[in-house]
């Protein structure tokens, strides 16, 4: 009995021994574990810190200095200490904190702050705080220069006063024309500002002048008549690229001018198409002659549907810009692609895709404003029912045949009978399916509209320094709309993208869209 108890105190005691390590080892566990979480939330507090001290500088850089100034003014430094304190006083484990502004010899604004970290769990330890010292700097007289390109909705729909009783066109070109003012205010010299316009429907008019950028304009299908200036979109898949090489017949090089192609002039079993034929493929019934300035884009004949405003290229001369937006008009036309609107801003901003006037990618901030107000539509149905009229119609002397790489476009060819969809710049879209959807259905056309509207954004965001804002118009294009999900995901960020469903709304999307693409940038 004696060598049980032994052994049973001989386990008493070990057992406490062990207790006492175990009790030991949580200790450095926890005090680790709380170191850790010390170093963590110090970490965390560092960025935030720096964040304020970024925007305190960034604020009083924003107020102008007089000339030759080499301390900040009253105003400057009211601005840096408000901004300060406003966010490092809901930074709970700050103990303490300092912030100094000045203007160094370059004219920079340099924000120097220091700054107590608490801790709570190293105190065991001894240290109760961490000390930081911070510099941010932002130096005025280098705000960037600035490229502005605007793909602006110029359907019929934009015609709707709904925006508080104003037209949406009438209220994007007073928003717009603000922004060019705002911008134009806002950069400093020697930097600039150049603004270009992109006007777009279900195609882009690249202007008359332009033709050396053309293959096509001298079509004999525009005898009579004259080519309007718009084009057609490249084959796939430099449809959304902004590669150019100049030449004639290569993929990467002109684009050819917008051809309506002749329709069907026999009435089938319905009514008629709407561009005839002669009764052949190589002429129209009728042809209405091109009137420069007019801007009513269904004139019968190879410009139907050709939207009449032309783009603006970039430009320093904002007088001109201002001008140009405000002649936009809104008229009636089939069908409204965001995408080519986008790809078309894209092709401004980038040096010699084809128009000359941007800057090489570096210190330039390049911007694209693209706006619409529906969802995409080639307007090939109408409330369930197809009303291009056209799908039985067949020529009543040569058989109908459309043959769309005769124009520069993907797709399948069409023949005998007319096609069911209306043209557009990429081609028949559900009779060709230059994108290889495989469409058995034409309700599902304007649906995969808006992926091909991404893919022309991926390509921006994916492939060059250029930032999209876009803003999605009307509550017709609200939350749980096709039209909304897409313009939010095309979007640089989520503050890139703006609903409007009024007036006041229009005026301040484009006013923030003026401070974020010309706000200050830190130089270290």
């Amino acid at each position: 009995m004696r060598g049980v108890r032994r052994l049973a105190g001989f386990c008493a005691e070990r057992s406490g021994a062990v207790s006492i390590l175990f009790s030991i080892g949580l200790s450095v566990i926890a005090l680790s574990t709380g170191m850790a979480i010390d170093y963590s939330r110090s970490v965390d507090a560092r960025a935030k810190i720096y964040q304020a001290l970024d925007s305190a500088v960034l604020a009083a850089a924003t107020i102008p200095s007089a000339p030759g100034a080499t301390t900040p003014s009253s105003e400057q430094l009211t601005a840096f200490n408000t901004a300060l304190q406003a966010q490092l006083k809901q930074l709970h484990n700050v103990a303490s904190y300092t912030g100094v502004l000045t203007i160094d010899s370059t004219g920079a604004f340099v924000g120097n702050a220091t700054a107590n970290i608490q801790l709570t769990f190293s105190r065991l330890l001894g240290v109760s705080t961490v000390p930081l010292a911070l510099t941010s700097a932002v130096n005025p007289s280098t705000s960037p220069s600035v490229e502005i390109a605007m793909a602006l909705d110029v359907s019929g729909s934009m015609w709707n006063t709904d925006l508080s009783g104003v037209s949406r066109i009438n209220a994007l070109k007073t928003a717009a024309q603000n922004l060019v003012d705002q911008v134009s205010a806002a950069v400093k010299a020697p930097s600039t500002v150049k603004v270009g316009y992109v006007p777009f429907t279900m195609n882009v008019n690249i202007g008359t002048a332009n033709s050396a950028y053309v293959t096509g304009s001298t079509d004999p299908l525009f005898t009579g008549t004259q080519w309007a200036g718009c084009v057609l979109e490249r084959p796939v898949p430099e449809h959304i690229s902004n590669a150019y090489d100049g030449s004639v017949g290569g993929p990467k090089g002109r684009w050819n001018a917008y051809i309506h192609p002749p329709e069907p002039n026999g009435t089938g079993s319905g009514p008629t198409c709407t561009v005839r034929s002669n009764g052949t493929p190589s002429g129209y019934s009728s042809i209405q002659p091109y009137v420069a300035g007019a801007p009513n884009p269904l004139t019968v004949g190879p410009n139907f549907n050709c939207v009449r405003y032309p783009i603006q290229p970039l430009s320093t001369s904002l007088t001109t810009i201002k001008s140009g937006i405000s002649g936009l008009t809104a008229e009636g036309n089939y069908g409204t692609m965001f995408g080519l609107g986008v790809t078309w801003a894209m092709r401004l901003l980038t040096p010699d895709a084809p128009f000359p006037g941007a800057d090489a990618p570096g210190s330039t901030r390049k911007v694209i404003i693209a706006l619409t107000d529906g969802e995409q539509t080639t307007e090939a149905i109408y409330a369930g029912n197809n009303y291009s009229n056209c799908k039985s119609a067949q020529n009543s002397s040569v058989p109908y045949n459309f043959v769309p790489s005769t124009l520069k476009l993907s797709g399948n060819p069409i023949s005998t009978n007319g096609p069911v969809d209306n043209f557009s710049a990429y081609g028949y879209i559900y009779d060709s399916d230059p994108f290889g959807v495989g469409y058995t259905n034409i309700n599902d056309v304007d649906a995969s509209l808006n992926p091909l509207a991404l893919s022309a954004c991926n390509y921006v965001k994916n492939n060059t320094n250029i930032e999209i804002f876009t803003i999605a118009v009307s509550s017709a294009a609200g939350p749980g709309t096709t039209v909304y999900n897409t313009l939010r995901s095309c979007a640089s960020a989520n503050d890139h993208f703006f609903l409007v469903t009024d007036y006041a709304g229009m005026i301040n999307a484009f006013a923030e869209i003026g401070r974020q693409a010309t706000r200050l940038r830190l130089v270290r």
